[in-house]
């Protein structure tokens, strides 16, 4: 991601590794040269919280949302 200039790293704390390596997984990426930035950031994620269109029907789950 770091090469790609950016990106969002997507973790699952219902699995017990994922919790347990996490401090591990932040460190990494520090020490690649990442930064964090909350979801809500509008100044680092301009386009998540903005006039985002998703597709209709959604492409995922054949079209049905849960």
């Amino acid at each position: 991601m770091l090469a790609e200039g950016g990106g969002i790293a997507l973790m699952h704390d219902i699995h017990q590794n994922t919790v347990d390596e996490f401090p591990a997984i932040i460190a990494a990426f520090r020490a690649a040269g990442a930064t964090f930035a909350s979801l809500e950031d509008a100044l680092y994620l301009p386009d998540l919280n903005s006039n985002m269109n998703p597709p209709s029907p959604p492409a995922c789950c054949n079209g049905e949302i849960h």
